[in-house]
């Protein structure tokens, strides 16, 4: 397996069709959103930036992540680590898989938060769903916190 390298690009106007047309494997449907509601969702949240991934001028999969000290509101920061970048979702497409784009992109997130002055990364998975990516997290150096939210477990990646 060959890494290629990726371009992360804030989603607009100008490549935002270029991603509708990323796949997911039937059985993930309930582990990923499909795009349009993605994309949707992501847009009534001001704290959020989705990134496409892009492997030269192809897109391979999404990135949106959200820095929760953005949030105006206590109420709003208290399910998140206050001090981690929240990985809120990721995908890879589903013909662009082994080729280390979910790694890269949760090094991206690791670099992201370090550029904004976090100290970490939290995200969370349906460990409960078969083909979750919890195995993938644990060896990218993510431990659960013991907590749920919203019945997914959490996992935190402090530098």
């Amino acid at each position: 397996m060959q890494e290629s390298s990726l371009a992360f690009l804030r989603l607009c106007r100008a490549n935002i069709d270029d991603v509708q047309g990323l796949k997911i494997h039937d059985k993930e449907r309930r582990l990923i959103a499909p795009v349009p509601e993605w994309i949707a969702q992501a847009a009534f949240v001001d704290e959020s930036l989705s990134f496409g991934l892009f492997a030269g001028e192809q897109a391979v999969g999404l990135l949106t992540l959200i820095d929760p000290r953005l949030f105006e509101s206590d109420k709003d920061r208290e399910p998140f680590q206050i001090d981690c970048l929240y990985v809120w979702r990721v995908m890879v497409d589903r013909d662009h898989r082994g080729l280390g784009f979910g790694t890269q992109a949760i090094q991206f997130a690791r670099g992201y938060a370090g550029l904004v002055g976090l100290k970490g990364v939290s995200l969370t998975t349906r460990d409960d769903e078969p083909g979750n990516a919890l195995p993938l997290y644990k060896n990218l150096g993510f431990t659960p916190t013991g907590r749920r939210l919203e019945g997914e477990i959490e996992l935190v990646w402090r530098a």
